[in-house]
């Protein structure tokens, strides 16, 4: 992963707890690259670390 912000935020949610949005698109190798990264159902741990 290029962007290491959007990876720390995602590997510090909780598995199965969260819906993510996200916007991106696909490169040549038909991967995704995320450009940004939204939690639909927020609650007070992802607010406090402001992700």
């Amino acid at each position: 992963m290029a962007n290491i912000e959007i990876a720390d935020k995602l590997l510090i949610l909780e598995e199965g707890k969260y819906t993510i949005s996200v916007t991106g698109h696909f490169n040549k190798r038909k991967q995704l690259v995320i450009e940004s990264m939204q939690i639909r159902n927020p609650d007070h741990f992802t607010r406090s670390m402001s992700i």
